[in-house]
């Protein structure tokens, strides 16, 4: 591997961990997950990860499913 490849797959590596970093919302959510994980363990923080994306996806299609009601609605006026 030359230096120049070297350098460039560091930067890549750095790069991708700013990113992540950056990237992460750190809300109370966020916060609860990462609790968890230190506490209990990484399954555990999964888990609570998991959980809380599969709701945030269950709101998301009753907002969706809401909008494309009252786009199919008539208007009347």
């Amino acid at each position: 591997m030359k230096r120049a490849d070297a350098m460039e797959a560091l930067l890549f590596g750095k790069s991708l961990l700013l990113g992540l970093a950056v990237a992460a919302p750190l809300g109370p959510i966020g916060a609860l997950c990462v609790n968890r994980t230190l506490e209990h363990g990484l399954w555990a923080g999964v888990a609570g990860g998991l959980g809380t994306a599969l709701a945030d996806a269950l709101y998301a299609a009753l907002a969706a499913i809401g909008f494309a009601a009252f786009a199919a609605a008539p208007c009347s006026g």
